[in-house]
């Protein structure tokens, strides 16, 4: 379907940066999810991984992010928040997140007073924009995935092995503003229709990321489930590029996953929403 905004008036801007990083600003204040520029590769997995200064300063410019009001997290599996503790500091910003990421934040070395606590249904401000976290569950997938579940316990200093970014508690992210409302779902894993019950969002930024390894029934439910839980029109899809491959090669899909973009088209097309899979640097008119 169409990629063309659906209100040019609007002062809200969505630009996605790959994987879930979605930085969403009015002109006056910016929020960025889910940093994740280092972005190291297969082989770099199979040793410690660390956030990489010259590569995160790089993405940001290029974003022509100079400062950024507050980093949310979805939760703290290393492809959502390697980056988050350096980017915070690189650019002045409050961090946002679980127990977990405020681990992270003082393995970091990140001041107490710049960590936010994120809890279930708890609404922080900044600027204009009212930021909600609604806990739910992270996608399950059995094999190795067990290895990164449960809470960081500890202040984690990089570099580590990846699987010692556990998950924490996983959210997702609802952000209301004059001009706009975004449900950002970083996992795809279940979430209580209940919870979303209050909830409305003229966007869902849909991450999609495993999906291809879960049944069509299980996609289809999930998307109806977030998307017409919250009455959205308009779905962007994110978490669908390969996140071991860097931000300045040409994106290719995670295995499988253009078969979840053709069923979704296909929902989306039945049932009037327009669905736009973003490609990384794509800046959008909410």
């Amino acid at each position: 379907m169409s990629d063309q905004p659906s209100d040019a008036n609007s002062k809200l801007r969505l630009t996605f940066l790959g994987t879930n990083c979605l930085c969403l600003h009015d002109g006056e204040t910016r929020l960025l999810i889910d940093p994740f520029f280092t972005r190291p590769n297969l082989i770099s997995l199979l040793r410690r991984i660390a956030p990489n200064p010259s590569i995160i300063q790089t993405c940001l410019e290029r974003a022509n992010i100079s400062r950024l009001d507050a980093v949310l997290l979805s939760h703290t599996h290393y492809d959502h928040a390697l980056d988050a503790v350096l980017t915070a500091r690189m650019s002045g910003a409050l961090l946002a997140g679980s127990a977990s990421a405020a681990r992270l934040a003082a393995g970091g070395g990140l001041p107490v007073e710049t960590c936010l606590r994120a809890e279930d249904g708890r609404a922080l401000s900044f600027g204009a924009f009212r930021v909600n976290f609604i806990q739910h569950a992270h996608l399950t997938l059995g094999g190795l995935g067990w290895l990164a579940d449960g809470n960081i316990e500890k202040p984690l200093l990089p570099p580590v092995p990846a699987w010692q970014y556990r998950q924490g508690e996983v959210f997702a992210i609802h952000c209301q503003h004059p001009d706009g409302s975004l449900l950002v779902m970083g996992s795809a894993g279940e979430i209580d229709p209940r919870k979303l019950k209050n909830i409305s969002a003229k966007t869902v930024c849909l991450g999609i990321g495993g999906l291809a390894f879960k049944s069509a029934a299980y996609r289809r439910e999930y998307f109806r489930t977030v998307v017409g839980g919250c009455r959205a029109e308009q779905v962007y899809l994110t978490h669908w590029d390969t996140f071991w491959k860097r931000l300045d090669k040409k994106p290719s899909y995670l295995p499988l996953h253009r078969l979840v973009e053709w069923q979704y088209a296909k929902l989306a097309h039945r049932e009037g929403i327009r669905l736009v899979c973003l490609q990384p640097w794509q800046e959008v008119v909410l």
